[in-house]
């Protein structure tokens, strides 16, 4: 599974997101407990801005979804499509 960063556009793979542990001490009727808290990252940046990276819907490659269009096509998939609508309409001529 492929992730991307919302602030910096990175692209990475699952395993190389920052784990953070931000458990904190809380008090539960006369006692301290931690409170599991847990963050994860861009390890580029370190915002925790990030969510799976969609995959184009032709080659199955994973990019941001900026770089996808409307029909979840990628630029070299989007000018293949083109292509091969062109080389059908010139051979219908």
């Amino acid at each position: 599974m492929m992730y991307y960063c919302k602030d910096c556009g990175e692209l990475f793979d699952e395993d190389d997101i920052v784990e953070e542990d931000e458990s904190f001490p809380v008090e539960y009727w006369g006692s301290i407990v931690t409170c599991p808290c847990y963050s994860s990252h861009c390890p580029y940046c370190n915002s925790n801005d990030i969510e799976e990276a969609p995959k184009c819907d032709k080659c199955g490659e994973y990019f941001s979804p900026d770089d996808l269009d409307e029909d979840g096509l990628c630029e070299d998939c989007r000018e293949e499509n083109k292509e091969e609508k062109d080389d059908v309409n010139t051979t219908q001529s």
